[in-house]
């Protein structure tokens, strides 16, 4: 097996190195030495710097922006450090599972010309995210996925497979995980992408990424088999989206104006509400304006629309559902589309169903490293 093959880990960072640590820790603890961490930190009041100077390892890059960026931002000034083969981005709250290098390495040496790995993940929610779930829990990603579920070995995934799973998404239809922790990318598929703009854009700078990745990549190999921990911690994005602040958690980012520079082909139709359906169809709106001569990259309006219905009267009730709808998403429709949403809005409240708290200590984990431990045991993580 060639020790030739370099890996970057990116861990862009604010405020979180009780976090940071485990993830850094999860790099160190790994059975293959040819790779880098790149820390950009965002203005941390913590000292972080100070952290990586006591780990004296020269692998371990620490740089720190002069003033606070985005997140999107952030993440590029990241990508841009990196001088690995293969580079992976890693929030501080994630972290890789023991045997991740070695388990990717053989698919690159088994696959010449490898741009693109897609893997499984666990997720990883952390007590006290959810007032749901307030235990949290663990849970694979492999079942999730049609392009995991169906087999336990490595292939590859041809073009004519992924172009079906990426039409899907501009449908508002997800089949694979958008996260930037499902992926493993070649230093050529950065080139490639920087040609249509910067690796990372806005709003969501992991879901442009992935189906670009996925569109672009000349060779893609899907490993089932999770090998990364994704954590969803209270100092997280992910506890906006379980909380149903994502206003809020847009302004995290620093991308609460993002309506402003959307694509104009969709401005329009950009609803004031919810956050996550909207910052997404905004993003996946950039994808057929990088290649206007494509005919099969279409985003399809009326599934975002169905979408944000969905989310509207999953958290309101009927009468205050009816009022937003009629102001934030009627109101931009066609006659005949309102008709029609408006009928399938009244099917989604016949069906609704209050949610329920869930108390279960032991799908708990109080950090990533204890789950890591039980991993490497082969005990069962969680209810997978």
């Amino acid at each position: 097996m060639s020790n030739n093959v370099k890996f970057s880990v990116l861990f862009p960072t604010k405020n979180r190195l009780d976090l940071l640590k485990h993830g850094i820790n999860s790099v160190l603890n790994q059975d293959y030495n040819n790779w880098e961490i790149i820390v950009s930190d965002n203005c941390s009041q913590d000292d972080v710097k100070g952290y990586i100077d006591s780990l004296n390892d020269e692998r371990i890059k620490y740089i720190r922006q002069e003033k606070p960026l985005s997140v999107c931002s952030n993440w590029n000034a990241a990508n841009d450090q990196a001088t690995g083969d293969y580079v992976i981005m890693l929030g501080d709250d994630d972290a890789l599972l023991p045997y991740y290098f070695t388990t990717c390495l053989k698919e690159i040496v088994k696959n010449e010309d490898l741009e693109l790995i897609y893997h499984s993940v666990y997720y990883y929610k952390q007590p006290n995210v959810s007032m749901y779930e307030p235990d949290g829990w663990v849970k694979s990603s492999k079942p999730f996925h049609p392009i995991t579920k169906a087999t336990d070995e490595p292939y590859i995934l041809d073009k004519n497979a992924r172009l079906k799973e990426i039409q899907s998404t501009l449908n508002m239809w997800y089949t694979f995980g958008f996260n930037a922790q499902f992926f493993l990318y070649s230093k050529e598929l950065i080139q490639k992408m920087e040609k249509h703009g910067k690796f990372y854009q806005p709003p969501f700078p992991d879901t442009y990424a992935a189906n670009m990745m996925m569109l672009i990549a000349e060779k893609v190999v899907i490993i089932p088999q999770e090998l990364v921990i994704l954590g969803i911690t209270p100092k997280s994005y992910g506890w906006y989206a379980e909380n149903n602040k994502e206003k809020e958690g847009m302004t995290f980012h620093k991308d609460a104006d993002y309506r402003e520079y959307a694509p104009k082909s969709i401005k329009s139709k950009l609803c004031n509400i919810a956050e996550m359906q909207t910052a997404a169809f905004a993003t996946l709106a950039l994808i057929p304006e990088k290649f206007p001569e494509r005919k099969d990259l279409k985003l399809i309006t009326k599934s975002y629309f169905k979408r944000v219905i969905e989310r509207v009267i999953n958290e309101s009730d009927k009468k205050e559902a009816n009022e937003v709808l009629s102001k934030e998403v009627y109101s931009k429709m066609s006659l005949l589309h309102r008709m029609e949403l408006y009928f399938y809005a009244k099917k989604l409240f016949k069906k609704k169903k209050p949610r329920a708290i869930v108390l279960d200590k032991s799908t708990s984990y109080e950090n990533v490293s204890l789950l890591i431990e039980d991993i490497v045991n082969k005990k069962q993580p969680a209810k997978i």
